[in-house]
């Protein structure tokens, strides 16, 4: 079909975390026309990992997905990547873990317009976990999230963006009845969305 080139390299920095670069060209050339047809076809592919341990409670995620055409990964790493995963979505994520909570952010952006795809620009969620207050036998867990998203169509410039807030708070109650012990709680979702489709 043609030259085709490519790179994999593995990388380690000392403050800024670790990745592995890959690249691939070619120059496919469809083989059942004439050369002198000019049938040659530019496709490729790059593709960034990259985690970062920013402290002991804190990781950052990279991956970036950049792609000639929908089917290059199909028709040259099939079975290595394709069958696990055929549409490999670019974003930035941070998550900080504490005892008591989880904060997280993503942002997610697509890099190849001829996938459908939501982007979340950006999508931040706090997730409380089971806590006693004071010393009674009443817990609460709650979790908080507010997304930026839009929906971009495929192979078209037409897309549809809301924004949207979640909540969730749960209390419970913690007791024993006899040699049962029971957890009775009552918990309230509440969703907000800026438009009423999407």
């Amino acid at each position: 079909k043609g030259f085709a080139h490519g790179l994999d390299q593995d990388y380690r920095t000392q403050d800024w975390g670790r990745g592995r670069f890959r690249y691939y060209y070619m120059q496919e050339r469809d083989k059942t026309q004439p050369k002198d047809l000019g049938t040659e076809t530019d496709r490729y592919r790059v593709q960034l990992r990259h985690n970062w341990r920013v402290s002991d409670n804190t990781m950052a995620l990279l991956e970036y997905h950049k792609m000639s055409d929908r089917n290059f990964i199909k028709d040259y790493f099939y079975r290595e990547e394709y069958t696990q995963d055929n549409q490999p979505k670019s974003y930035i994520s941070v998550i900080t873990t504490h005892p008591d909570y989880t904060f997280s952010t993503l942002i997610q952006k697509r890099t190849n317009p001829f996938f459908t795809e939501t982007e979340r620009l950006p999508e931040l969620t706090l997730d409380i976990f089971n806590q006693r207050l004071k010393e009674s036998r009443f817990y609460y867990k709650g979790n908080y999230s507010f997304s930026n998203l839009t929906n971009k169509s495929a192979d078209t410039k037409i897309d549809d963006d809301v924004r949207r807030m979640d909540t969730y708070n749960q209390l419970s109650y913690v007791t024993k009845l006899g040699f049962l012990n029971l957890t009775p709680y009552t918990g309230m979702r509440q969703t907000y969305y800026s438009k009423d489709k999407f």
